[in-house]
């Protein structure tokens, strides 16, 4: 289970720096540009976009179900 919750960590934040760095190149600007702050945002939200699908398709249960035992 550590292994696949480690996965998770890595791909999310992986996919979230990838997929910045794309955002910025196809919008032809720089980080400087962008704000460095805004840019550091944006990582954190494709990354938690990607973490919350991978916990679900992977079955980690870092998320609670949200249904009461």
């Amino acid at each position: 289970m550590s292994t696949k919750r480690a996965l998770v960590w890595v791909i999310s934040i992986g996919l979230g720096v990838i997929l910045s760095f794309l955002t910025v190149y196809l919008f032809d600007t720089t980080i400087e540009k962008f704000i460095v702050g805004n840019f550091a945002m944006l990582i954190i939200s494709i990354a938690a976009f990607f973490w919350i699908w991978l916990d679900y398709f992977l079955g980690t249960e870092m998320l609670p179900d949200g249904e009461d035992d």
